[in-house]
């Protein structure tokens, strides 16, 4: 395993860099991937590798935010903890594609896609799913996703893993 730190954190691009290379370190997210998607990645050895796509999307958090305390440190407005559709009723936004381009290795045995969201306070989401497109209206084809919001610093640093929560979308 490695650590990778960005240095220069005047590029909002480093937080994402530094979510990517945190999702492939951190071994309490590696050990809940396992868990969720063990049959789909059961032939893949260390590190598990993840198809991230090239844009910024909407993670809606709001189921997962319903059974927090407000936490001030996560940066959100205390409305977005009032009820599962706050959140997205606050923050939601189109894609946004990223410029320069995350690049990837082929989507073959790729069996997990990764989406990001933009930094939202002091957070980025990200969202784990075996579907290939992320779908405006979160529709999943069926199956689990994984949600992580991070919690990251002034200087993109990601801070520690705020929740990992497993989602149904049927």
């Amino acid at each position: 395993m490695f650590s990778l730190s960005i240095v220069s954190a005047q590029d909002e691009h480093c937080y994402y860099l530094n979510a990517i290379v945190h999702l492939h370190n951190d071994e309490q997210i590696t050990e809940k991937v396992k868990n969720v998607f063990g049959s789909r990645i059961e032939e893949q050895k260390n590190p598990i590798a993840y198809y991230v796509a090239d844009s910024l999307t909407f993670v809606d958090i709001g189921i997962n935010l319903i059974n927090e305390t407000e936490d001030k440190a996560l940066g959100l407005d205390s409305r977005a903890f009032n009820s599962r559709h706050a959140y997205k009723r606050l923050y939601y936004y189109e894609s946004i594609l990223l410029e320069p381009h995350i690049t990837n290795p082929s989507r073959e045995n790729k069996p997990l896609y990764v989406y990001i969201s933009k930094m939202i306070g002091n957070t980025i989401a990200l969202e784990i799913t075996e579907d290939e497109v992320y779908p405006t209206h979160h529709y999943f084809i069926s199956g689990p996703s994984l949600v992580i919001v991070l919690l990251v610093d002034e200087k993109g640093d990601i801070v520690k893993n705020r929740f990992i929560d497993v989602v149904h979308r049927n």
